[in-house]
């Protein structure tokens, strides 16, 4: 059942609907936080979702807040060479950019892209999305040599 809500708001956020989004990912941790132990990885999952639906409403405090508490599951967990961790990384890194803090944003896009460089089970589009992310960061604090380092 817990799926069943995750996949409903995987639809939502995107077709832009991030209240629903939220609502689902909310049902499915719920679903979750009773079945699963506090330190499994699904939990972690589910706050990273939470994350990226708070963080595309602009509800920047609550989105920090799913970043953090997905974090601590991934680290309680054992998880911390999955590339699930970088998620939480990679929407920190958005809400620092939408902030206007490109500085403290290419730091946590830099976190996501090494933590998926090391994960056995990375996705070259997923690199490529953080890679794009951490340029564009760098462009912002005006260090072009490092945009095109990596």
């Amino acid at each position: 059942m817990a799926n069943a809500h995750n996949n409903l708001a995987v639809t939502a956020s995107r077709v832009g609907d991030y209240p629903a989004a939220v609502a689902g990912y909310e049902q499915a941790l719920k679903i979750r936080e009773r079945v699963l132990p506090p330190d499994h990885p699904s939990l972690g999952d589910s706050h990273s979702n939470l994350c990226g639906a708070y963080a595309s409403q602009r509800e920047f405090k609550e989105a920090k807040r799913a970043c953090q508490r997905a974090l601590e599951i991934f680290d309680a967990g054992g998880s911390a060479h999955s590339t699930a961790v970088s998620w939480p990384h990679y929407y920190v890194g958005t809400i620092l950019a939408a902030q206007n803090q490109p500085a403290k944003a290419g730091d946590a896009f830099a976190r996501a892209l090494a933590i998926l460089d090391a994960a056995p089970d990375a996705n070259p589009r997923q690199r490529a999305r953080m890679l794009a992310h951490l340029a564009a960061s760098q462009l912002e604090t005006r260090e072009p040599r490092s945009a095109i380092e990596h």
